[in-house]
C-alpha cells in the first residue's frame, strides 16, 4: 500500500464516518461489530468498529478499493482525500530537474523563515488592507499557531502546510443576511489570500498586466508577501510549484476547486519584484536603521584631497528578528564615519525612507550617519 493508505490505519472511527457522510454515503447498519454504508448505486462497504479486530486493516483496504472504484480515482488519491477532508493544505515542491531530494540547512532555514512571513503578512492583510506593512500586526502573528507541517512530498524536496477546519465553522451564520452563508474561518482566508496572489501573478505573466498585482493587494499579495515569495525562491530563482487542496467542509469558488497548481518561475518573480517595489513606494517607511556597516564602496571613498559621496551597506536585525541588508549612498562626512565604524566594528544609526527596489532594500533621503556604540 502507498504511504497515505498506510496512514489510514491510524485514523479514529469518527474520521471515516465524517468523510463518508460528506461523500453522501448512507449509513444502513451499525452494531457492536460493524458500521455499514451504502451509496445511491447500492454499493456497500463495511468498517469494523474495533481497531483491534484481526481483520481491521483488511477491511480498511477493502473500503479504499470500493471508494476508488466508486469515485474513479487512484487509491492513493482517495486515501489522501480521506486523510485531509477536514484540512486546508498548501503543498510546495522545489524544482527537481537535477534530481535533488533535499536542500541545504541554510537554504531550509531561510526558506521557512520567509514562509512564516508569508503567512503572517497574509493574516495582517486580513486584519487591515494595506499595500505594505512596517511589521506584521501583533494579532496576525498568532496565526502561526493554527498551521502545522504535514507529511513531506516523496520523490523531491517539498512540504505541506495544513490548517484544520473546525466543525463550528459550519454552523455559524451571518446575522440578518438575505441568503445566510457560513462564516469563513480566519485560517481559510489567510491561505486563500496566498492562492489569490499566486493566481494573480500567473495571470499577470500571461497577460503582461502588472496592475493585476499592484491593484489586487486588497484580496491578494501586499508588498511584504511579494518580498517573502522572492526570498523563498532564493538567489538561484529556481521554479517552485505551489498546490492547494481545500477542506470539503466549506465550499470554495469554482476556480479554486480541485487541486489548483501554480508554478512560480523567473517570469513570475520579475512581476512580483515590480509589484513589491510599486506597493512599497505607496507608503515609504521613514525609519532609523541601526546595525553594522558590512560593505563600503571603495571607489567612492573620500581621499585626503576630496570628500565626496559613497555607497555603504548596513546589516541590521528587523523588529521581527530577520537579518536585513540595507543599501544607501551618503555624503562625504557620513562616509568617513562609516569607514571608521567599519574598521572598529561599531554600531551605527542612520535615518531615511526604507524602500524595496531592484531586489534590494534601500534607504533614500538618508540623514547623517552617527556612531551608536563602540
Amino acid at each position: 500500500m502507498s504511504e497515505p493508505a498506510n496512514r489510514l490505519y491510524t485514523l479514529p472511527l469518527h474520521h471515516f464516518k465524517s468523510y463518508l457522510d460528506l461523500e453522501k454515503w448512507n449509513l444502513v447498519n451499525e452494531n457492536e461489530r460493524w458500521i455499514v454504508y451504502e451509496d445511491d448505486d447500492a454499493i456497500e462497504l463495511a468498517i469494523p468498529k474495533k481497531r483491534k479486530a484481526s481483520d481491521f486493516t483488511m477491511y480498511v483496504d477493502h473500503m479504499l478499493k470500493i471508494l476508488s472504484f466508486a469515485q474513479d480515482k487512484e487509491p492513493n488519491i482517495v486515501a489522501d482525500d480521506i486523510l485531509t477532508f477536514d484540512l486546508d493544505v498548501m503543498g510546495t515542491i522545489f524544482d527537481n530537474s537535477e534530481g535533488a531530494k533535499s536542500i541545504s540547512m541554510r537554504s531550509a532555514d531561510a526558506y521557512f523563515s520567509e514562509l512564516k512571513q508569508l503567512l503572517m503578512y497574509s493574516a495582517s492583510s486580513e486584519e487591515k488592507r494595506e499595500p505594505c506593512f512596517k511589521t506584521a500586526l501583533q494579532k496576525a502573528r498568532k496565526v502561526l499557531d493554527h498551521f502545522q507541517f504535514g507529511h513531506t512530498v516523496q520523490g523531491s524536496f517539498g512540504y505541506r502546510i495544513e490548517s484544520k477546519i473546525k466543525a463550528d465553522s459550519l454552523v455559524q451564520y451571518v446575522m440578518f443576511a438575505d441568503d445566510p452563508e457560513p462564516i469563513i474561518p480566519h485560517e481559510r482566508k489567510v491561505m486563500q489570500r496566498i492562492y489569490n496572489g499566486l493566481a494573480a501573478t500567473d495571470r499577470a505573466v500571461d497577460t503582461g498586466d502588472l496592475s493585476l498585482l499592484t491593484e489586487g493587494f486588497d484580496s491578494g499579495f501586499n508588498a511584504n508577501m511579494c518580498t517573502a515569495l522572492l526570498n523563498m525562491a532564493g538567489d538561484r530563482r529556481e521554479p517552485i510549484e505551489y498546490s492547494f487542496k481545500w477542506s470539503r467542509k466549506i465550499d470554495v469558488p469554482d476556480e479554486m476547486a480541485g487541486t489548483p497548481k501554480i508554478v512560480v518561475k523567473r517570469d513570475h518573480l520579475e512581476y512580483l519584484e515590480e509589484a513589491s517595489e510599486y506597493l512599497y513606494f505607496q507608503h515609504p517607511e521613514h525609519t532609523d536603521i541601526i546595525g553594522l556597516v558590512n560593505d563600503l564602496s571603495i571607489k567612492n571613498s573620500p581621499n585626503s584631497g576630496e570628500i565626496g559621496t559613497g555607497a555603504i551597506t548596513i546589516e541590521r536585525l528587523t523588529p521581527e528578528g530577520r537579518t536585513q541588508k540595507v543599501h544607501t549612498v551618503v555624503d562625504g562626512t557620513s562616509h568617513l564615519n562609516a569607514i571608521d565604524a567599519y574598521k572598529a566594528r561599531s554600531t551605527v544609526g542612520i535615518k531615511g525612507n526604507l524602500v524595496y527596489k531592484q531586489s534590494k532594500w534601500r534607504l533614500t533621503n538618508p540623514e547623517e550617519l552617527r556612531i551608536v556604540s563602540t
